[in-house]
């Protein structure tokens, strides 16, 4: 049974991805699930087989191989539903089992693995003319971009991919005329530059030789102001002292002549304050003597009240309220009675 089965497997992998369908199986150990597999999948197989023989015939070596590009464009979006169609067989069958999944992606990794090389090898023959000119369009730029530079022209400064080749040369042409004219503007700047500078510092020499004669000049004079200067302050000075002198001399005896009458004044003035202060004294002692009269009389009276107070006699009450009046009142009497006696004592 196994060897019919084997035998079977043979018939349907007869192509040369045998190897490679057998290794991508070696991981599923029954031979029953191998042959299922390889049924499943034989439609895929029959129609990758095609494609590659498709993909081995269609030749394209130049940009007018237009039909062979455009075969190549339909076969490989063909060969996509071969492998999508592949991608779906495989997530329906790895769903069984693990190891049974691990086989189902191990073929359908072959499948994919080469329908993607045919795929590519489809794509670079569709895409021949558009590598063509992509081609020819990175040399266009990089063939501008150093004729720029090399004639010092910033390539940043222009979409050097836009154009024809006239009109980069144009471009280049009024670049060239333009930074020439530009360089030849600054070297004249510079050198009027140079010569303003040259008169500039001519100007600034004479000037410097002009101002320090100016100078020399304001310092001779101001050294013959300043001696004249120092004459006329002897001069002042000495007549300023003279005056000085006579002034001395004059304020002294002024100043002798008011100390001598501030001497007369406040002698004067000491002798009416003299007789003040007796004037004033005399007037103290009559009232000390007329209040210490007074107060002798005074003093008599007072003597008096306080024996008649002494002397009253007070009753025998009967209720409280006339006792507890009556003690206020020898309380207030003995209060006076030691007022009077602390008047009479002083």
């Amino acid at each position: 049974m196994t060897q019919t089965i084997e035998k079977k497997m043979e018939v349907i992998v007869e192509t040369k991805l045998e190897t490679e369908i057998n290794q991508s199986l070696a991981i599923i150990q029954n031979p029953e699930d191998k042959m299922m597999l390889l049924s499943k999948y034989k439609a895929y197989f029959d129609q990758l087989k095609a494609y590659e023989d498709t993909a081995d015939s269609i030749i394209v070596n130049d940009v007018t191989d237009t039909e062979a590009m455009k075969i190549a464009g339909t076969a490989r979006k063909e060969l996509v539903k071969v492998r999508t169609g592949a991608d779906k067989l495989r997530k329906e069958l790895k769903a069984n089992s693990l190891n049974y999944g691990r086989g189902v992606d191990a073929v359908y990794n072959v499948i994919e693995t080469k329908t993607k090389a045919i795929e590519e090898t489809l794509r670079e023959k569709e895409e021949f003319k558009k590598r063509i000119k992509e081609a020819e369009r990175a040399e266009k730029i990089r063939f501008r971009h150093q004729t720029l530079l090399q004639n010092g022209i910033d390539p940043e400064l222009y979409n050097i991919e836009l154009g024809t080749d006239e009109q980069f040369e144009h471009l280049v042409k009024t670049s060239i005329i333009a930074r020439d004219a530009e360089k030849a503007r600054l070297e004249a700047e510079e050198k009027a530059k140079i010569e303003a500078e040259r008169i500039a510092k001519e100007t600034e020499e004479k000037a410097r030789i002009e101002r320090e004669e100016n100078e020399k000049k304001i310092r001779e004079e101001n050294e013959k102001l300043r001696l004249e200067a120092q004459e006329r302050e002897k001069v002042i000075t000495a007549e300023r002292e003279a005056r000085e002198v006579e002034a001395k001399k004059e304020r002294e005896a002024q100043e002798e002549i008011l100390r001598k009458e501030r001497a007369e004044r406040e002698k004067i003035e000491a002798e009416l304050q003299a007789k003040k202060e007796e004037e004033r004294q005399a007037e103290l002692n009559k009232k000390i003597n007329l209040e210490m009269l007074s107060r002798s009389e005074d003093k008599e009276k007072i003597l008096n009240l306080s024996s008649q107070l002494k002397a009253i006699s007070f009753f025998e009450l009967k209720s409280g309220y006339a006792n507890t009046l009556q003690s206020k009142i020898q309380q207030n009497i003995t209060a006076m009675i030691l007022c009077l006696d602390n008047y009479k004592e002083n």
